[in-house]
């Protein structure tokens, strides 16, 4: 039986969707699978959407790939694990943008990693809980924070960029146009 809750990502042919705790690659064109590899599941079965970019699959959540709340990177080509990087229940999938991964957490915190090796570039503390992915746009990243705000971060170091209040809590992402957020 294949059961998910997450969505898939699509890249250069191939469907990259997580179920029953395992990470699969699938063709577009009939389905067939490409690899599969075991994420380590978790306790509550939870495991975040994956995004691609630049060969690599990123997933995350509470327990990804052990004992450990993770982020994971794995190779799109064959599955083979890249890099894992201890991130505390991570519940929405990852965001990708020039080298750099971003999450948000429940610890309240933004967290951007380097792409080709997990090793955290900057952190930044919010007021509450991360519970969405974070946008990105030219050179900055938008999350949501159950304190009720909107953060704009510079994406190279974590700049805090400007806040807005919108008076409840944030459980999604922002959108960002051209113009807007």
């Amino acid at each position: 039986e294949f059961a998910t809750n997450t969505s898939p990502a699509v890249a250069g042919g191939t469907g990259y969707v997580v179920a029953n705790d395992d990470l699969y690659a699938l063709d577009v064109t009939d389905g067939t699978e490409q690899w599969v590899v075991g994420t380590g599941g978790s306790e509550s079965g939870f495991i975040t959407s994956p995004a691609v970019a630049d060969g690599t699959v990123y997933i995350g959540g509470p327990n990804a790939g052990g004992s450990d709340d993770s982020v994971l990177a794995f190779d799109a080509a064959d599955g083979s694990e890249q890099w894992r990087t201890e991130i505390p229940s991570v519940r929405q999938a990852p965001a990708v943008a020039d080298g750099t991964v971003y999450v948000g957490s429940p610890d309240n915190s933004v967290y951007a990693l380097d792409a080709t090796d997990g090793s955290t570039v900057w952190t930044v503390e919010t007021g509450d809980q991360i519970q969405a992915s974070p946008s990105i746009a030219e050179e900055s990243v938008y999350v949501g924070s159950l304190d009720g705000n909107v953060y704009a971060l510079n994406a190279a170091d974590g700049t805090e960029l400007w806040t807005f209040g919108t008076g409840t809590e944030m459980y999604a992402s922002p959108t960002v146009t051209a113009d807007n957020i």
